[in-house]
Parts: structure tokens; sequence; C-alpha cells
């Protein structure tokens, strides 16, 4: 009997060894995976990819905010309601129109974040130095073209700078402090067929 339990005793400590062993042994450290970051294509990104500003209210700025004269990217609704018609409006953009231009714009927090411009004349801009002066009341008052080049057979990009944008929204954190640094580009696409620009898409800089 004795044999017995002395035999169940260390059968007993063997596996309270064994468990402590494991136990402490374990590497509960995270493991870091590697991780492979994707450019993001703005004219053809879709509207769920638009970031979150994750900024507190009372840190924005005022309710009526504006770059440009008559309303484009980075003014307030607001803002552009005042120089624009809105014709269309929905949980994530509004259209608005002016002359020969519509805009359509997505905002975050009342903000204007991106914006597309549609040409609707009956004879539209064929280079992009046309287009640019076509859209200059639309685009922040100091933006100046830092850089061109063509980006393929049917788009032509700007990168700009306007000071305005960096004074108007740095600071706030989360996606402002990203991609508000006073830069912005604007991309040309160019129709197919009759070479004509049929709009131009004005995203801030935060992915390139």
């Amino acid at each position: 009997m004795k044999k017995i339990v002395r035999f169940l005793s260390y059968l007993v400590l063997c596996i309270a060894v064994v468990m402590i062993f494991f136990y402490f042994g374990k590497d509960d450290s995270p493991k870091q995976d590697d991780e492979v970051w994707h450019v993001t294509d703005p004219t053809e990104a879709g509207v769920d990819q638009l970031p979150e500003a994750e900024v507190e209210a009372d840190k924005l700025p005022e309710d009526e905010v504006s770059t440009s004269l008559k309303g484009g990217i980075m003014d307030s609704y607001s803002f552009i309601e005042k120089q624009m018609e809105l014709v269309e409006t929905s949980s994530v953009s509004r259209e608005y129109v002016l002359d020969d231009i519509k805009v359509n714009c997505l905002g975050d927090n009342g903000i204007c974040v991106k914006s597309t411009y549609y040409f609707q004349g009956e004879e539209n801009p064929t280079t992009p130095e046309e287009a640019f002066q076509l859209l200059k009341d639309h685009l922040p008052k100091d933006s100046v073209v830092q850089e061109e080049f063509k980006l393929d057979e049917k788009r032509y990009v700007y990168n700009v700078t306007s000071d305005l944008l960096k004074e108007n929204f740095s600071g706030l954190g989360g996606f402002y402090d990203v991609g508000v640094q006073g830069k912005f580009h604007l991309i040309f696409t160019f129709h197919p067929g009759t070479k004509e620009i049929i709009l131009v898409v004005a995203d801030l800089l935060y992915h390139i």
C-alpha cells in the first residue's frame, strides 16, 4: 500500500512540474507579422476608404472655413453652399454646381476633404494648364504648382502647395495631422476619344 501511495505521489509531483514548465516557459510576446503597404490610387478609391478624422468637435476650425473663392477642397459645406448650388446629397458626399463646373465632395466633419471637378461646358479644356485656370476659384487661393508629371496615357498630375491649408487645419490630430501638410494634388483625366479633360480629382497627399 505504501508503494502505491509513494508512486502516486511521484506521479502527481511529475505532473505538477511539467505543468509549471509549460506555464512559465510559454512565450506570450506578440509576434510582429510582416506588413505590405499598398499605395492607393485616389481616382479609383471607394468612398469607404476615406479615413476618419477622429478629431474632437471643439478642436475643429470654425463652422465656416474657406481656402478658395467659390468652394472646393478643404472648404466647409456651409461656405460652399453660399457660393454654389447644392444639387445632390448623400451620407458621404455632396454635389454642387456653378456655371459649367460640377463639384462632388467627400466630406468629414462638414469639410470637403476630397473633391472631384467635372467640366460641363460645350467645349472642355484640353490641357492641364487650361483646366487649372478654370478651377482656380475652386482651389486654395494661394495654390502653387510645385511639380507636374504624366501618370499614364490618360492622367496627368500636379503636386500643389498651399499655406492656407496648413494654417486652417494643422495641429488637429488624426486624419488632419496626417493629411493636411499644406500639400494636395490634382489628377487630370482625359477622355480617350476627344482628348478633352473630363474631370479633375483634388486630393490630399496623405497616401503618396
